[in-house]
């Protein structure tokens, strides 16, 4: 999975032949209305795209030690740093996999007038039936 800076830059977030590398993030302006994610093979070649609809009413107010209450289970991928430096005006979208489901969630986080806020979780399945057709269900 990776997506794409402010700057244009692809990053990757979450990487399946390294089991190491199962978090990221992207730091965006937080007037962003939609994040664009992609899945892509070991080949590099595009799978699908995710695309995150941000919505100004889905941020409520927050303190860092809630975000690392509500989100325990998976605290090895948040650091207090990583909601210390979110800039006023800036919003990091965390990026993890979900280690008892096949998919990851986004979770974002922002500063506005020097509050933090969480913006709304979403799961998404990093396979889609859509998209993959296999021998077993008669598709192919």
């Amino acid at each position: 999975i990776s997506g794409y800076t402010h700057e244009n830059e692809e990053v990757m977030l979450i990487y399946s032949l390294d089991r190491t590398q199962t978090f990221g993030y992207l730091s965006r302006n937080s007037n962003i209305r939609q994040l664009e994610l992609f899945l892509k093979d070991g080949r590099g070649n595009l799978k699908y795209r995710y695309v995150y609809t941000c919505n100004e009413a889905d941020y409520q107010d927050t303190t860092s030690d809630e975000i690392l209450e509500k989100y325990k289970t998976y605290y090895s991928y948040f650091v207090q740093d990583d909601f210390d430096n979110i800039s006023e005006n800036e919003v990091k979208f965390f990026v993890f996999a979900v280690q008892d489901q096949w998919g990851f969630l986004v979770v974002p986080v922002r500063r506005n007038q020097d509050i933090l806020q969480l913006g709304k979780e979403y799961f998404y399945a990093f396979e889609n039936d859509s998209w993959e057709m296999d021998f077993f269900d008669g598709t192919k």
